[in-house]
């Protein structure tokens, strides 16, 4: 059961994961995060994140390569959702169009 061959569940659970670790920090961490940091660093640390995420999916191999690249979407997925609450461009975007 590496990554080399995964099944349709196996894949289906590695793309929807990321969406559950986006709707988790959404709900819980990325608000509050920015309330008391701010912008700037929240949106840094959401950017690290993200990076921590994905070195944790590129260095998914051997025999817990499936549980890393699990862990590794749902981390990158709680930095995508510090970053897109926090960056203006995001809510701009949104409000304008929102007519």
């Amino acid at each position: 059961m590496a990554l080399h061959h995964p099944v349709a569940a196996q894949k289906g659970l590695i793309t929807a994961i990321y969406y559950l670790g986006t709707w988790i920090s959404f709900v819980f961490i990325a608000a509050n995060l920015a309330d008391r940091l701010g912008r700037r660093w929240a949106a840094w640390i959401g950017a690290l994140v993200i990076c921590i995420g994905s070195a944790i999916q590129a260095g998914s191999n051997g025999k817990g390569a499936y549980a890393m690249m699990i862990v590794g979407r749902i981390v990158a997925g709680f930095g995508t959702s510090i970053v897109a609450t926090t960056v203006p461009l995001y809510q701009r975007y949104r409000d304008a169009y929102a007519h």
